[in-house]
């Protein structure tokens, strides 16, 4: 069942409102809040261990390609905030992690709304507040970022 069928579980849908301005960042924020809901309604519909833990993958596969590309873009555009938005980075895969090792499997109603409340925060403050932070310097250097984007991609 897509995320379509269910709505979205987690509160969040992508949209215009949350661009940053560069189409492949774009189609990562929108894949990992798809990726998001998926792992709500699978875990909501109690679909069992291997498909959590397989769409549990899936999420971090896409985050961290999101963050490694994110990270080349501002590193060639010698953005300011670098530090700081990798540090936020790390923070939020240590936390994934946590959530992997100690909560993903969690049935007790307050752990799954910690959860989902951390999830949905992230969601909106990184994206709407970090993220949005560099898209002037994006915009301004349009030919680094889509050159660092593709270089990030390759490998």
């Amino acid at each position: 069942m897509s995320v379509e069928d269910q709505g979205a579980p987690l509160g969040v849908r992508w949209g215009e409102h949350m661009s940053v301005g560069v189409a492949e960042l774009d189609a990562d924020h929108e894949n990992i809040i798809i990726a998001l809901n998926e792992l709500v309604a699978a875990h909501d519909r109690h679909l069992g261990r291997d498909a959590i833990d397989a769409l549990f993958g899936q999420l971090m596969q896409v985050v961290l390609s999101h963050f490694a590309r994110e990270e080349r873009a501002m590193a060639d555009c010698d953005y300011d905030g670098l530090a700081y938005h990798a540090s936020e980075h790390r923070r939020i895969h240590e936390r994934l992690l946590e959530i992997q090792e100690h909560e993903l499997h969690a049935e007790e109603a307050t752990v799954r709304a910690e959860v989902r409340e951390f999830l949905t925060n992230w969601l909106y403050g990184h994206v709407l507040v970090d993220d949005f932070a560099y898209r002037g310097c994006f915009n301004s250097q349009r030919d680094v970022v889509d050159e660092a984007i593709a270089a990030a991609s390759a490998g």
